[in-house]
């Protein structure tokens, strides 16, 4: 009896063992798959051969204008940038001017640019645009103008509400899904007729 508890014993350290190494493996994969390139921090997708940008190195002290680039280098290897990340630019007020998003991005996250309001100018989505999700771009209230994407299927819940400048786009026919209120406090909502 007393063999076979001690076996339990051994057994069940061993397994709290196998645990942590693996969890610690798993926290090393994941921090060798973020980096940062210049002024913007990113993460290496699923895929392993394209980038997600969550984020400016300053946080929400990121000042000046934005452009993403639409590749990165790092590492040796050329990482196509697809994504822009759940609350990657959420509340930087101090980004003014110009919005540049590269061609090859297919999706804007929950909240990537939620609060931003020092934009100024016209907001062009590029065609690679296939997705902007919900909030992507609420309360950005210096932004004049939108472009959409010819070839965006959903466009998320409040994904533009509250950008008072906006007072004109077209919905391209792609668009599959619109999510509640994903233009409302726009000038263009307020203008529509009851």
């Amino acid at each position: 009896m007393k063999i076979q508890y001690l076996k339990t014993i051994r057994r069940s350290d061993f397994l709290k063992s196998l645990l942590l190494v693996l969890l610690f493996s798993i926290a090393g994969l994941m921090n060798a798959q973020s980096f940062t390139v210049g002024d913007l921090n990113y993460s290496v997708n699923s895929d392993g051969v394209s980038v997600t940008v969550t984020g400016h190195v300053d946080g929400t002290g990121a000042i000046g204008s934005l452009t993403i680039p639409e590749t990165v280098n790092y590492d040796e290897n050329d990482y196509p940038v697809t994504r822009i990340g759940m609350n990657a630019f959420e509340h930087c007020d101090g980004l003014i001017g110009d919005l540049i998003i590269p061609n090859s991005v297919t999706k804007i996250e929950i909240a990537a640019f939620f609060g931003c309001v020092g934009f100024t100018g016209d907001l062009i989505l590029p065609n690679s645009v296939v997705m902007i999700e919900d909030n992507a771009f609420g309360n950005c209230s210096g932004l004049t103008s939108l472009t959409l994407p010819d070839f965006v299927n959903d466009i998320g819940m409040d994904a533009f509400n509250g950008c008072t400048g906006i007072t004109s786009f077209d919905i391209p026919s792609s668009v599959n899904y619109i999510g509640l209120r994903a233009f409302n406090g726009t000038g263009w909502y307020d203008a529509q007729p009851d």
